[in-house]
């Protein structure tokens, strides 16, 4: 998937208003959850991009599927919000939004989405002990999202938005091969 979390923002940054002002953030984390799904389904991907079909089709289209998933109605911002992205070609956009919205909230809400990746799996009193490094380093909340790579030989890398500590044995083994290329 491409990057288009410039074009995103402002759209995320309007629903992300919006829901704040309604005290609506998860039934708007919900919709925008349901669009990335629909977004990333090749049949409804097909049918949005036709040029045989109408904006008026694909919008019905689209808002018909959202409210079905979702299984409630639309309500009218939300509904208004569907057909300013269709008119705008910016369907191929709903991942990015999404993601540029859940990241607003996490900051509103002073959490900071930490990713850690392990060699190995991390139990659950080095979790904690993460947890708290990491409040201590931000100053705020985490939320650590927690996966394993067997790739890291050992170690772990932790990544927070675009500060990123490399501890994995690999990394080590990549910084030092740079060493020695720049040193010969």
């Amino acid at each position: 998937m491409t990057d288009y979390i410039t074009v995103a923002r402002p759209y995320a940054k309007a629903v992300f208003l919006i829901a704040k002002e309604e005290n609506t953030i998860s039934g708007w984390s919900n919709l925008l959850a349901v669009l990335d799904e629909i977004s990333a389904d090749v049949e409804a991907s097909d049918f949005i991009s036709r040029p045989d079909f109408s904006l008026q089709e694909k919008t019905q289209f689209l808002q018909t599927a959202v409210a079905t998933l979702l299984k409630r109605k639309l309500t009218n911002q939300e509904a208004n919000f569907l057909s300013v992205i269709l008119s705008a070609k910016r369907y191929d956009v709903f991942p990015s939004i999404r993601q540029a919205y859940d990241e607003m909230v996490l900051s509103d809400e002073s959490i900071v989405e930490v990713d850690l990746v392990s060699a190995f799996e991390v139990k659950e009193a080095e979790n904690e002990m993460f947890v708290k490094a990491l409040e201590k380093h931000f100053q705020k909340s985490i939320k650590l999202n927690v996966s394993v790579d067997p790739n890291l030989i050992g170690g772990a890398v932790i990544k927070a938005g675009d500060w990123v500590m490399d501890g994995s044995v690999r990394g080590r083994l990549e910084q030092m091969t740079s060493f020695l290329v720049q040193s010969a």
